[in-house]
């Protein structure tokens, strides 16, 4: 049986990135989620922060500028951090797995150069 070769296809694909309308930069503390009803996983990225005010108070000023905040008149509705759903992602599981093998990638560079910047600081300091 012999052997065929495709010529057809380049030894490079050349691939170009675009932002969508909806790209966007997140801070994420954390990751939440399970699986559509399809069976696709959905994790959804969150970061926590401390409660914004509801009302701030100010103290006027006689030319007419906004004065300092009166702290102890801020009014907050809602007392417990709040934990704000940045993204949701879904996604199949061969693309699940190529980003955890992607995620894994940089987790070993990112810890090695922590490594390494460990040990130039200690070199240093000595």
């Amino acid at each position: 049986m012999s052997e065929t070769t495709r010529t057809d296809i380049p030894s490079q694909i050349k691939l170009r990135y675009l932002r969508s309308n909806y790209f966007r930069v997140i801070h994420a503390d954390g990751v939440f989620g399970g699986f559509t009803p399809q069976g696709n996983i959905f994790p959804s990225l969150f970061s926590d922060r401390a409660p914004l005010p509801d009302v701030t108070i100010h103290a006027g000023d006689a030319g007419g500028v906004l004065g300092k905040e009166l702290l102890d008149r801020r009014e907050v509705s809602n007392e417990t951090v709040t934990r704000e759903l940045e993204v949701g992602i879904s996604m199949n599981l061969n693309v699940a797995k190529s980003l955890l093998e992607w995620l894994k990638e940089r987790i070993e560079i990112g810890e090695k150069a922590q490594a390494e910047l460990s040990q130039r600081e200690g070199a240093e300091k000595k």
